[in-house]
């Protein structure tokens, strides 16, 4: 029998030790990094395809190389020959710097790892629309002038702006909307609505502009703006916040309103510009005032039911409600259906130095959906009675919709301290409660810089306005005084809206405005309503002593039930006629009012007002 062949033992290790090397190797290979995408090469496939030769402008004669299917290879181009979207393929090679410095459209581009695109200030690049990703970024991108995407972007590589550039994101179709930081952002679609749905957290150092028929899913992501949101389509915000950063002022507005999930106000430009608010917003879950004033014009910012304030709350992060006396923005929350928390809106305003005033809202309980808003305005209550002593020039207005139980508590904070104080006078003072008409309502307890309101039923009309001033005055006497001449006499007209608190007036006359020199009426003139809201209208002959061509200046003075006089504004008439000998007529009233019966002390205070005629109220 014929022996086997035995190896040798040497032999058979050293090919073991080769294979191992072999494979370790291959492992090595595989596993080691990979550019995301390799040069193109020229055969059949990739007849037309551009590449880049060197660094250069798009437009450049020697910038570019073509794909020539008869010799597959790259022939260079030696004239102005450039891609366009017409290419078949366009590709931006290693350590190629390229600058487009015209305006151009391309399509199928792919800028290779350590390859750059410039888009110089002024030109528009434009992506169309072809199959599959129109533009993949392995290496770099950077938008000086305009971009605009028709087609579809693959989102990745490394991508810069510069502030005042703008990429468009322009489909007719529904386009993902890259993590990137953006000059100005543009999400536009000139047909059907379409879509646009953020990869990632969004930067926009300019404006963000959501054009007409156009949905911004923000999918959950983060936006930050530092110019202004012009929001004319959707704004879909998921749980997303949204931050105005700008060191400019800011608006948020568009033709649609926007809700937000999120909102964070930090703006720091100077003179207090911040932010201003172009149309109505909402806040579902957060507002946040990190710095910076956010002014609601006059559009409302309401704040949802679930909804909370962070932040500062202060003259420098607040809600501004009144800058020049002209807006009528509110600031609304949204109560659930019992809720009972108590909910401080943060306001204040602008006018003269910026002030900071809260204003605390606590309902009994919400029934149904409960909406509550309010405004602060820096001014004196244009409905406050005549000549009082003490009072706040500061008020809030309420106003709500839906229900709040059987009561509400209030807490607002005014300034009493420097120059710009809100406290006029040093007299007690109570808060008061205007529902559009006389007599105010007096309630609640007042501190050095905040008034209390509470067990209040009623009220929070679109005219409901808190204020307070002099403790027990309540009703305005008058509604109108004039005086106009009328034949040979001087007819003086004054009308009350509300009589509940007057008891008489006094009625003087002087020829200068510096004060009056005579009484006319010998005795006190009743008022006709004492006790009532209802008003009455009286007039008065004058013929005393007249001399034409001189000017007449006359004062009413009302007399309340705690015996307080209240002298009002004159008015003034020229008398041009010649006087006439003095005619007395009677006291009367007109068939519409109803006089009480007046006996004893009140015949003899009546003999005292000759010339004078009264007639109820309109209401």
């Amino acid at each position: 029998m014929a022996r086997p062949n035995k190896e040798d033992p040497l032999k058979i290790s050293w090919l073991a030790v080769s294979s191992a090397a072999v494979l370790l190797a291959g492992l090595a290979f595989l596993a080691a990094p990979r550019s995301a995408s390799a040069e193109p090469e020229c055969n059949s496939n990739n007849n037309g395809v551009y590449r880049t030769r060197q660094t250069g402008d798009w437009n450049g004669a020697t910038t570019w190389q073509i794909c020539n299917n008869q010799s597959f290879s790259w022939a260079y181009r030696n004239t102005a020959d450039f891609p366009t979207n017409a290419s078949r393929a366009i590709y931006i090679l290693n350590e190629h710097n390229i600058r487009v410095t015209a305006d151009v459209t391309v399509d199928q581009m792919t800028i290779e790892p350590g390859g750059s695109v410039t888009v110089d200030s002024g030109v528009t690049w434009t992506i169309a629309n072809g199959a599959g990703d129109d533009l993949t970024i392995n290496g770099s991108l950077t938008v000086n002038g305009t971009m605009k995407i028709t087609g579809q972007l693959a989102c990745n590589g490394t991508f810069s702006s510069a502030a005042d550039s703008t990429v468009d994101y322009n489909s007719a179709a529904n386009q993902t909307v890259c993590a990137y930081t953006y000059g100005n952002l543009t999400m536009s679609v000139a047909n059907n609505p379409r879509s646009r749905t953020l990869a990632g957290n969004v930067t926009v150092l300019g404006d963000l502009t959501i054009g007409q028929s156009t949905t911004l899913d923000v999918d959950n992501h983060d936006i930050t703006v530092a110019g202004d949101w012009i929001n004319n389509g959707t704004f879909l915000m998921r749980t997303g916040a949204t931050t105005f950063n700008g060191s400019a002022a800011q608006t948020i507005g568009g033709a649609s309103s926007t809700s937000f999930y999120r909102l964070t106000i930090n703006n720091t430009s100077a003179d207090s510009e911040g932010v201003t608010l172009a149309n109505h917003q909402t806040v579902a879950n957060r507002l946040t005032l990190t710095d910076g004033l956010l002014k609601v014009a006059s559009y409302d910012l309401t704040l949802g039911n679930n909804a909370t304030v962070e932040g500062g709350q202060s003259a420098n992060s607040m809600v501004v409600t009144d800058e020049g006396g002209s807006q009528a923005g509110r600031l609304c929350k949204v109560w659930s259906q019992q809720s009972s928390a108590a909910f401080t809106y943060p306001v204040g305003d602008t006018r003269g130095i910026t002030q900071y005033t809260p204003i605390t809202f606590t309902p009994a309980s919400a029934s149904g959906s409960l909406t509550v808003c309010f405004r602060v305005v820096d001014d004196v209550n244009s409905n406050l009675p005549s000549a009082v002593n003490s009072y706040l020039s500061r008020y809030w207005v309420g106003d709500k919709s839906g229900n709040f139980g059987s009561s509400y508590e209030i807490s607002a904070a005014f300034d009493n301290d420097g120059d710009d104080s809100d406290v006029t006078g040093a007299g007690g003072m109570l808060p008061k409660r205007w529902d559009g008409g006389f007599p105010w309502i007096e309630g609640g307890a007042i501190g050095p810089s905040t008034f209390t309101w509470g067990g209040q039923t009623g009220g929070l009309n679109k005219s409901s306005e808190f204020t307070a001033f002099d403790i027990g005055v309540l009703a305005a006497a008058l509604a109108d005084f004039s005086a106009a001449q009328m034949g040979d006499h001087v007819l003086v007209t004054w009308e009350t809206v509300s009589e509940l608190d007057i008891r008489g007036f006094n009625l003087y006359r002087g020829t200068s405005a510096d004060g009056p020199d005579v009484q006319l009426n010998d005795a006190l003139i009743p008022a006709q309503s004492q006790g009532s809201p209802e008003g009455f209208t009286y007039t008065y002959e004058d013929r005393r002593d007249l001399v034409s061509g001189t000017t007449y200046w006359y004062w009413l003075e009302d007399l309340d039930m705690s015996g307080v006089l209240t002298r009002h504004d004159p008015v003034a008439i020229e008398y041009q006629g010649a006087p006439s000998a003095v005619a007395l007529s009677g006291y009367r009233a007109s068939a519409a009012a109803t006089l009480p019966a007046l006996t004893g002390l009140g015949l003899v205070a009546l003999a005292g007002l000759a010339g004078l005629a009264l007639r109820r109220r309109n209401a």
